[in-house]
C-alpha cells in the first residue's frame, strides 16, 4: 500500500512538470567560448547547486531544458572559466569577468505548458 502511494505521488508529479528551455549569451566574457569552460544554471531550479550544466548551441550561445513544476522560480547563471595557469576559477554571473549583469535573482513563473526563456545575457 505505501509504495502504491509513493508511486502515485511520483507519477502526479511528473504528469504535471513541464520542459523549460533557458539560453543564455556569454559574448561579453573572454573565455566562456571553447571546451575548456562552462556555463550552469543556478537556483530554486537547482537547490542554489552548480551542476546543471547548459550546452553549448555554438559560438557564444548556451542552453538547457529542465523539467519543472508551475510555479515562482528565481536564478542566476554560473561560469567556470580556465585561467592562464591552467586552472579553473568558478564563479557566480554577477562576479564573472567582463559579464555585464548586475542585480538580484532573476525570476521566472512556470505555467502549465512548455516554455522558452527569453534569451539572457552574462
Amino acid at each position: 500500500m505505501k509504495k502504491m502511494i509513493f508511486l502515485s505521488v511520483f507519477l502526479y508529479s511528473i504528469a504535471f512538470s513541464v520542459n523549460v528551455t533557458f539560453h543564455v549569451n556569454s559574448s561579453t566574457v573572454d573565455g566562456v567560448v571553447d571546451s575548456t569552460s562552462g556555463v550552469d544554471l543556478r537556483g530554486t531550479v537547482t537547490q542554489w547547486g552548480a551542476g546543471s550544466n547548459m550546452v553549448s548551441d555554438g559560438g557564444d550561445y548556451w542552453s538547457l531544458t529542465v523539467a519543472l513544476e508551475p510555479g515562482d522560480y528565481q536564478y542566476k547563471y554560473g561560469a567556470q572559466i580556465k585561467n592562464e595557469d591552467g586552472t579553473i576559477s568558478d564563479y557566480w554571473e554577477n562576479d564573472i569577468p567582463g559579464a555585464n549583469y548586475v542585480g538580484d535573482n532573476r525570476t521566472l513563473t512556470v505555467g502549465s505548458s512548455d516554455m522558452m526563456v527569453d534569451l539572457d545575457y552574462l
